[in-house]
Parts: structure tokens; C-alpha cells; sequence
């Protein structure tokens, strides 16, 4: 058993690295398709109209591989730079909260 479970850990060490990279693709297509659907409307004079729809779609299948990445590294959507400059003892108070509004909602 341990040998299936260290071949399907590294099958999906494996996964998560080519979601990176598909998750980093998609957004450096966004930003590139946005830019020249920007510089077509307004330096040409001729807008692209399919930019939106792609940048929607394209930013749909980013999420969900960007949520599949983080639930893989066992992360979650935080700022982290404001959280890590708090003090201990906010920090604290901050998860406090956030866990008690969370199971707030998760009762009724």
C-alpha cells in the first residue's frame, strides 16, 4: 500500500506543477489578450470584440485550476503581506473572528 501511495503523491506533485504553469499561462494570456483588445480599441480605432468573452472564459478555468493549486499546497486566498505584519496576539483576534463569522453562517 505504501508504494501505490507514494507513486499517487508524486502523480500529483506532478499535477499540481503543470496546473502552475497552466494557471500562470492563463494569466499572462489575459493581461496580453486585454492589453492588445485595449491598444485595437483605442489606438486603431477597431475593438476586438471577442476579448471579453475570452477574457471570461479564460478566467473561469483559471479559478478553478488556481483553487485546485492552492487546495494542493494546502493554502488559502489571504492577504497575506497585511496578515503577516500584524501583531501575534491580532493575528489571533483576526482568525478568531473570521472562524466565528464563518461558523455563523454555516449553522442555520
Amino acid at each position: 500500500m505504501s508504494a501505490f501511495l507514494n507513486t499517487y503523491k508524486k502523480w500529483m506533485d506532478a499535477l499540481v506543477k503543470v496546473e502552475s504553469v497552466v494557471s500562470m499561462s492563463c494569466m499572462a494570456f489575459i493581461i496580453i489578450i486585454n492589453g492588445l483588445g485595449i491598444f485595437s480599441r483605442y489606438f486603431l480605432k477597431r475593438p476586438i470584440v471577442w476579448v471579453n468573452e475570452l477574457t471570461i472564459l479564460i478566467g473561469t478555468w483559471l479559478f478553478y485550476i488556481g483553487i485546485g493549486v492552492l487546495f494542493a499546497r494546502k493554502e488559502d486566498i489571504t492577504l497575506d503581506l497585511v496578515v503577516n505584519k500584524m501583531p501575534e496576539r491580532m493575528r489571533w483576534t483576526t482568525d478568531l473572528a473570521i472562524n466565528a463569522i464563518v461558523l455563523i453562517f454555516l449553522l442555520p
